[in-house]
């Protein structure tokens, strides 16, 4: 499958990251360390870099059963017709597939109409589509991915769309780990994970793991206390192409 995500060759951050990404003076300002300062403009300038990655990519996913808000969680749009990644892990798929499913693109005030394509909850994550006119901003995927990194989730959660602000906080990437041992027969991917932890408190789950000078790594679908574990984006896409190829 095509990766239809926008370039990002004149993203404005990149030039926030043009100069050293550490440096060895030992010199102080006002008893600060510039090593100290220099290391927190890093950190700002992958977040600004993640959210560049991520605008208008961002999606908030709400489950309703009349007025009530049964569930909401973060996703990502991964393709331009509105095919949203999420997780599975506290969705259920009757309550999915029965009742009425919304989305809203971070940043936008419309709220769109959605529907569960499908689901992996051995994999734990899932699709939701939503109807829009317009095609939707799609990130890029990383290719690749070092050490450091950006975790996105939820800051808070509250009974309307409006009380979902997203969060950006660095985090340490341990790199691909195998749970195929762990997986049940019928997983529709082969059980690779990146494993991550982020540098905060946060609610991750459903969020992103981006590559800030990269892309998209993958989706979170794991949280138990500071660890994550994401399903890497070609797993990801390779499990969409094989639920429509399925119909």
């Amino acid at each position: 499958m095509e990766n239809d995500s926008r370039p990002l060759s004149r993203n404005p951050c990149v030039a926030a990251l043009s100069k050293p990404r550490y440096t060895s003076t030992d010199e102080h300002y006002g008893g600060v360390s510039l090593a100290l300062l220099s290391g927190r403009a890093v950190t700002e300038g992958m977040i600004r870099m993640a959210k560049c990655i991520m605008h208008h990519s961002l999606v908030v996913v709400a489950v309703h059963q009349g007025d009530e808000v049964l569930a909401q969680l973060p996703g990502t749009i991964i393709r331009s017709d509105g095919v949203v990644a999420t997780c599975a892990s506290g969705l259920s798929f009757r309550i999915v597939k029965e009742l009425r499913v919304t989305v809203k693109v971070l940043g936008e005030q419309v709220t769109h109409e959605g529907a569960l394509l499908d689901a992996d909850f051995s994999s734990k994550f899932a699709f939701i589509k939503f109807k829009s006119p317009e095609q939707q901003k799609v990130p890029t995927f990383a290719k690749g991915f070092g050490m450091r990194g950006v975790a996105v989730g939820c800051t808070s959660q509250g009974p309307e769309l409006r009380y979902i602000d997203f969060n950006y906080l660095p985090a340490l990437i341990c790199g691909v780990v195998n749970e195929n041992k762990n997986k049940q027969s019928h997983a529709m991917t082969s059980g690779r994970v990146v494993q991550a932890f982020p540098e905060g408190v946060g609610n991750f789950i459903g969020g992103a793991l981006v590559e800030p000078w990269g892309g998209l790594i993958g989706v979170i679908h794991y949280q138990y206390g500071s660890e994550i574990k994401a399903t890497p984006m070609d797993e990801v896409l390779k499990c969409l192409e094989h639920l429509e190829n399925r119909e």
